[in-house]
């Protein structure tokens, strides 16, 4: 290369370099207006490249010399990658013989393998011609020998084949490489057996042929009959003489021309291109899609927005919906729907947020509803198109719209038009996996977005994190899609969907439900009836049923039996509940016929299922690939994007390019310019493997969880339960290491986990933490309070319960005397005692599981009784009781005075304002100016209630905790004052107090406020009170 040329070749490199996406025409462009022509003489090269077929634009001497410059000429420090050279070539649409004579060109050995990994990722293909089109093969992965086979075969017939050599099935490459093979195909051949029958990926690709009006020849080499759709046709038959079979099929494939007309291309046909690739992508979640159950939240007019915890979704009803609309506070309306949360999109309203658990099946519904939206606006041009965004492969320094615009390839140049049209569907998921270098800027992009699809009535649907969404990631939709966590018998929905026959399918669901399930199921259809249903998700018999034994007493004995069998947190029925971790724990059941108690030990068995028997990987091979995997892990969670990394740090971690591909292979990892795990939990697990080394180094738990905001939401934190579940006979080590640095992730170790922790060192824990309840930071209490309820430990009187297993009741005497009343009333009452914490859930939950408890209809005796309790939102035994009406108070008052000897009621309006107030009458429990620190309020921001008593210094004058904020508490008396009482009544009944949802202005002492007595509120609670 002439020396002159170097220097300017150089300043054009470092302006390119990096900037992924540009085109050939940009590229061209920039090196015409600032070198001229290149003086690089290759004419022996030339001529390979100047067809008769290619773009008259289409001019190649200026990029190979400026790749030569990249590849040869530069010094080492500053030239681009051999991969980045290809990228240059693709942008240029370089067809694979191009490839193959740029790789003798060349003549270097990275830039062969780049070479090759460029073409295999990007769907070029195993074709030895592409002037003319080739046969494609399709078969599942079982299949593949017999595919090699056929392939080997035909090329010595002189056949062009495509056969997909990509491992990673699924993958967007995969698609890309699938889509561009059927589109070049003068002949579609599919393999038709008993694992093609069953590939749902095989039935998508034969779909896709046939919408292109593909020849579809299937050659049977099993007596498996032909698909559905393919029955009409003649099939070649390969069996028992399967060579003599494939000869059969190239002679046929002889009377077939080679010629592959593309069609004149339209916008609309355009449109149909790029549909018909988004189907092929998802249209294989229209068959094997479960319906995932949930409710939707819809947020109304001015309020603090705040994070909606994964415990808060109900369980739904059976009967249809339950549409419950809060008449009180105006604040949220909600819908359950029991049956498939998609259901709730409606005309009216198309823009949602989609939240739910990791690997709760949020990406899973936005890629069922993408399939959906294709095949419906393939149909109809008026429909929307739609677009899934994977927010957490965002590359730096790139906006929402091109990366847009490179989901939508062909139909860039009518962006703008599809936009103004309303013709665009954004579907974007992972709110949460922004990287954080980018979240500031994207988010501004997302809410412009959502801005304009709310003006518009756009469709606009975006997944998070249910614990992430918090005031930083609020995009401003009303609409709030919360998936619940799939039950038995969606369970069993799925597992039958995946495991043939319907014997291992029954197999696996029982292993899943434990055998003292599977007992208690075979008396129950012999003893009461077959009804799934009300077996697995009815808390309640229904009327005319009874199970259990002699009279009234004990005629539900072996139906609560069941209830706290079903109720186990520790049965594996609880883990699938996630479908991440059902799907995996169906792939280790098929290959190893059991199940791991816990999800640590399940992702090892997943590993040793994907790695050895799938992938062959010898035990060696396997374990430090693994090793290497978890050393890249724990630094991606430590890096400043905790979602992925370049591929030159996966690189450093994984040793080379084959262990990135050989990860990819086996659909642990995703790589393109950055390299990423395929999911959230798979990133976890390994990152916990890492972690597990540093506790054995006695690496400070701080280093993870920093002192000043170790509660808040932490990358680390699904990494630590995992590691527990490591530790599965004992959670101590990872327990007593996190006690100090994170107390309530060292508490959901124990509960989340599947392992063992003592019982001794909860109870040590739990008053180790007590201690901690006066920290300066209100958001650490909070924490801690959760961490102490977690334990179900926590040992301060008035919390649990006693040794009788009663409700430990810590009275405090308010004396006989005139206090203010209101705006001033002075008033005279005798004295009582009222309880010093609202009602807790752990005391509520002895009342529901009492065999004279809930269900004794003598506690209900005038009043309106439901069939089951409300679900506690939030549920930690130490914070209080939500989600009770007026009459679930009323009866439980009963029920424990029955107990204690005593009469327990709820307090009239005068006994609380007293108990709350004190004779001066303050404003406030605490005094007359409002404190954030004294009480959980809005303006505390918490955003859920607290333990109780965790606000010392809001205590009332006769030292009553929680009176202001916290949970609304019934009263007894009705809206129209405390002197009238009335049982039967259905009109509102008084609340006092204020709540965590609502404004100071509400936890004023002298607020009144009033809801129908029949209403459950994740707000309101109540405080027994003991007449003296």
């Amino acid at each position: 290369m002439p020396e002159s040329n170097q220097s300017d070749i150089f300043a054009l490199v470092t302006e390119l370099r990096g900037r992924t996406g540009r085109k050939y025409e940009e590229v061209r462009e920039l090196m015409t207006e600032r070198m001229g022509v290149f003086e690089y003489s290759r004419d022996s090269f030339n001529n390979k490249f100047r067809r008769r077929d290619r773009n008259p634009h289409y001019e190649l001497d200026e990029l190979l010399a400026l790749i030569h410059a990249f590849t040869v000429d530069l010094d080492n420090e500053v030239r681009c990658t051999a991969y980045e050279a290809c990228q240059l070539f693709g942008w240029a649409n370089m067809r694979l013989e191009d490839f193959e004579h740029l790789k003798e060109f060349v003549n270097d050995a990275e830039f062969a393998e780049a070479s090759d990994r460029y073409v295999q990722e990007h769907g070029l293909g195993q074709r030895e011609n592409d002037r003319e089109g080739h046969v494609f093969i399709c078969h599942s992965q079982n299949d593949r020998p017999v595919a090699n086979q056929l392939r080997a075969l035909a090329k010595q017939r002189g056949y062009d084949v495509w056969q997909d050599v990509a491992a990673i099935i699924g993958s967007s490459e995969w698609i890309n490489a699938i889509n561009k093979g059927i589109n070049g195909c003068y002949a579609f051949v599919v393999i038709v057996s008993q694992p093609s029958a069953a590939s749902q990926w095989v039935r998508g690709q034969i779909l896709h042929a046939q919408r292109r009006s593909k020849p579809i020849i299937p050659i049977c080499i099993d007596s498996t009959p032909l698909p559905v759709g393919l029955q009409q046709l003649n099939c070649i038959d390969a069996q028992p003489d399967l060579k003599a079979g494939i000869v059969n099929l190239l002679d046929t494939l002889s009377l077939y021309s080679k010629e592959v007309i593309q069609p004149v291309r339209s916008r609309r046909q355009m449109e149909i291109d790029y549909l018909d690739r988004v189907v092929l992508a998802y249209g294989i979640w229209q068959t094997i899609y479960t319906p995932m159950a949930g409710e939707s939240h819809i947020v109304r007019g001015e309020r603090h927005n705040y994070p909606m915890a994964s415990q808060e979704i109900l369980q739904a009803t059976l009967e249809g919906f339950d549409q419950v609309v809060d008449e009180v506070f105006h604040e949220t309306q909600v819908q359950s729907y029991p049956k498939d949360i998609l259901s709730a999109l409606d005309p009216a309203q198309l823009q949602c947020m989609v939240l739910g658990d990791s690997g709760s099946g949020k990406t899973t519904t936005l890629r069922h509803l993408t399939g959906s939206l294709a095949e419906t606006a393939r149909q109809s041009k008026s429909q929307p198109v739609p677009v899934l965004v994977e927010l957490g492969k965002v590359e730096q320094d790139q906006s929402l719209e091109d990366y847009i615009k490179e989901q939508i390839n062909e139909l860039t140049p009518w962006y703008d038009d599809m936009l103004q049209e309303g013709r665009i569907a954004l579907l974007l998921d992972g709110l949460n996996e922004i990287p954080l270098a980018m979240r500031t800027s994207i988010l501004n992009d997302i809410r412009a977005y959502a801005s304009a699809a709310i003006s518009e009535n756009r469709l606009m649907a975006i997944s998070c994190r249910a614990a992430d969404y918090t005031h930083d990631l609020d995009i401003g939709i009303a609409r709030r899609f919360y998936i619940k966590p799939l039950d038995p018998i969606r369970i069993r929905q799925f597992i039958d969907t995946y495991v043939q026959p319907s014997e291992k399918a029954d197999e696996l669901f029982w292993t899943l439900a434990g055998a003292e399930a599977r007992r208690f199921w075979d008396r129950f259809i012999v003893e009461v009836e077959d009804l799934p249903e009300i077996f697995w998700l009815h808390d309640q018999l229904l009327s005319d049923l009874t199970w259990g034994y002699g009279g009234v007493e004990t005629q539900f004995y072996y139906w609560n039996q069941w209830l706290d069998v079903r109720s186990s947190p520790n049965s594996l029925l609880q883990l699938a509940r996630n479908p991440y971790m059902l799907s995996m724990m169906t792939q280790v059941f098929i290959t190893q016929d059991h199940i791991p108690d816990n999800r640590a030990k399940l992702f090892g068995a997943f590993m040793d299922y994907v790695l050895m028997r799938r992938e062959g990987l010898p035990v060696a091979e396997a374990a430090e690939l693994m090793r290497r995997l978890a050393s890249l892990a724990y630094a991606i969670q430590f890096s400043a994007i905790p979602t992925s990394a370049t591929r030159e740090i996966a690189q450093h971690y994984l040793g080379d390019e084959a262990h990135i591909r050989r990860a990819q292979a086996a659909n642990i990892l995703e790589a393109d310019t950055s390299v990423r795990f395929t999911h959230q939990l798979l990133q976890h697990y390994f990152a916990a493997l890492e972690l597990n080394s540093m506790i054995e180094t006695e690496a400070a738990a701080s280093n993870y969880w920093p002192p000043d905001s170790w509660w808040e939401p932490n990358v680390w934190n699904d990494t630590a339960i995992l590691l527990a579940g490591l530790h599965a006979a004992d959670t101590s080590p990872v327990v007593t290491w996190l006690q100090d640095t994170a107390p309530e992730t060292a508490a959901r170790c124990m509960v989340e986990s599947g392992s063992k922790t003592p019982a001794s060192l909860r109870h040590i824990l739990a008053s180790r933490w007590v201690a901690r309840l006066d920290e300066e930071s209100v958001a650490a209490r909070a924490a801690i309070g959760r961490a102490i309820g977690l334990t179900d430990a926590d040992p301060r009187p008035g919390v649990g319960l006693n040794s009788d297993g009663l409700p430990d009741m810590d009275w405090v005497e308010v004396p006989a005397g005139e206090f203010i009343y209101g705006e001033g009333e002075k008033h005279q009452f005798n004295s009582f005692a009222i309880s010093r914490y609202p009602l807790t859930y752990l005391q509520f939950q002895a009342f529901i599981e009492a065999e004279d408890g809930f269900y004794n209809p003598a506690w209900w005796t005038d009043l309106q009784q439901e069939d089951v309790p409300g679900v506690q939102s939030f549920p930690f035994s130490n914070h209080p009781r939500e989600r009770v009406s007026w009459y679930d108070a009323i009866a439980f008052c009963r029920w424990l005075s029955h107990h204690l000897g005593y009469v327990i009621s709820l307090p009239n309006e005068y006994q609380w304002e007293k108990a709350a107030r004190g004779p001066e009458g303050l404003i406030y429990p605490y005094g007359s100016v409002f404190n954030a620190q004294c009480s959980n309020v809005a303006e505390t921001e918490i955003n859920q209630t607290t333990a109780v008593g965790l606000f010392a210094a809001g205590a009332s004058p006769y030292g009553v905790l929680d009176m202001s904020g916290n949970v609304f508490e019934w009263c007894l008396n009705l809206e129209t004052g405390p002197d009238h009482v009335d049982f039967t009544s259905t009109e509102p009944r008084s609340l006092r107090g204020g709540s965590w949802a609502h404004s100071a202005e509400r936890a004023r002492a002298d607020y009144r406020y009033a809801n129908r007595p029949e209403l459950r509120r994740n707000r309101v609670g109540f405080r027994p009170i003991r007449i003296l």
